[in-house]
């Protein structure tokens, strides 16, 4: 996270870092040709908007806590950021991420009693749940980022709902703990999804992790 911070932090300087040489060449002179006054072009970063769903079933239990890494970075890196994690359903957990360090808000979640950890995965039932309850989320300004094997033990995967996401945002990314030789086997959907997804992208490590950061900043 800390790192991820710095390269935010540098790509603000680089952005404020413009000099307008025409301007300073007005100024000059009143101090007989010497540049004193340095005028700066200070410009802007586009303010980006991402939602999040994070997956925290069984299949994923022993990538969780590197997950929820993923989603604490993001919330550290961008304007905006609405934060999601789901098993059976969607548990809003933005404020968590707002309001505490990294350890103690993956503390919290880890330990939600609100989060059905033990219950079947049911990607189906969270898509249903979002565009019931968070579809105005979704703006042209949004890149939606989710999280998951996309294993959803043989339910409805409602790949329309998500298609509709699509069509409501900027871009759509799923990141996937799985080793890529694992989509589409047995109960997931990975590949029914991936239709829908602008990038789907494996996310097993730290490296990745940064690369797939580095990228989005």
């Amino acid at each position: 996270v800390r790192k991820l911070k710095n390269i935010v932090s540098r790509d603000e300087r680089r952005a404020n870092g413009e000099i307008l040489h025409k301007k300073d060449a007005q100024g000059v002179g009143k101090y007989n040709g010497v540049p004193v006054d340095i005028h700066f072009h200070h410009k802007a970063l586009r303010k980006s908007r991402v939602v999040t769903l994070c997956d925290l079933s069984g299949s994923v239990w022993a990538a969780g806590r590197f997950m929820l890494n993923l989603l604490y970075s993001l919330q550290e890196c961008f304007d905006k950021v609405s934060s999601f994690v789901f098993v059976d359903q969607l548990t809003d957990v933005t404020k968590t991420f707002e309001e505490h360090e990294i350890s103690e808000a993956i503390r919290l979640v880890m330990a939600d009693e609100n989060i059905h950890y033990h219950a079947p995965t049911d990607y189906g039932e969270t898509l249903r749940n979002f565009k019931k309850n968070h579809m105005e989320l979704l703006t042209r300004k949004t890149t939606l980022i989710i999280v998951g094997d996309a294993r959803s033990n043989y339910m409805n995967p409602e790949d329309t709902i998500l298609g509709q996401m699509r069509d409501r945002c900027r871009r759509v990314i799923w990141l996937n703990p799985e080793p890529e030789n694992l989509w589409g086997t047995g109960d997931s959907e990975m590949m029914t999804y991936a239709t829908h997804c602008h990038e789907v992208r494996a996310c097993r490590n730290v490296n990745q992790l940064i690369s797939f950061i580095e990228e989005l900043v």
